[in-house]
């Protein structure tokens, strides 16, 4: 079914507007994002907020100036982030995926609404970090080095940068997997809680 919607509303570049896609974002895509305000844990359910995630993300990655224009005015990201318990391992390398496709849109009001997710994404590591190494984890890492290389500091909340400190200081965590710079290390010094 998401492969169904996901073709009717690609954008074929012979046609200049396609109305089935425009139909999608005013109408249809609220209405998607209501699975995510059921706090069920039914099955069905998170099948439901699986497909609607993997809708989400082909719309971020294939649209996204559409996209974008619907992301503050329907709180997407608030809705996903708030819906997911972070228990099934695809759900949560699918909902990171989510996060870094966010991320790269880089405008201050998008970047504001990652701040909480962020917090959950980061706790889940440090949570989960003494466990093998896994897609996950290296999905996270790349957060990480997305909000270094785009000197994304609003992200930088004090509980981020002590979870962060608390990364980089494990045995468990190879420095061979991110590259510490200096760069990190003295922005993180500024925005730790003395």
């Amino acid at each position: 079914m998401t492969e169904t919607i996901k073709h009717l509303i690609e954008v074929n570049e012979s046609v200049d507007d396609n109305p089935v896609q425009r139909l999608f974002y005013q109408e249809y895509l609220g209405k998607l994002l209501k699975i995510f305000d059921d706090k069920s844990e039914a099955e069905n359910i998170e099948n439901g907020k699986t497909m609607a995630l993997d809708i989400l993300i082909f719309c971020a990655r294939q649209q996204m100036n559409e996209f974008k224009n619907y992301l503050i005015s329907l709180d997407i990201a608030k809705k996903v982030f708030q819906s997911f318990q972070y228990k099934d391992k695809f759900i949560t390398l699918t909902i990171v995926q989510f996060f870094k496709l966010l991320m790269k849109i880089n405008e201050h009001e998008i970047t504001m609404t990652l701040v909480k997710p962020l917090k959950s994404i980061v706790s889940y590591f440090v949570d989960n970090c003494k466990f093998n190494w896994n897609l996950i984890k290296s999905s996270i890492l790349e957060v990480f080095q997305i909000i270094i290389q785009e000197e994304m500091i609003a992200l930088l909340t004090p509980i981020i940068v002590s979870d962060l400190f608390v990364i980089i200081s494990l045995k468990s965590f190879s420095r061979k997997r991110i590259i510490i710079n200096s760069w990190m290390i003295q922005n993180l010094k500024i925005y730790q809680k003395d």
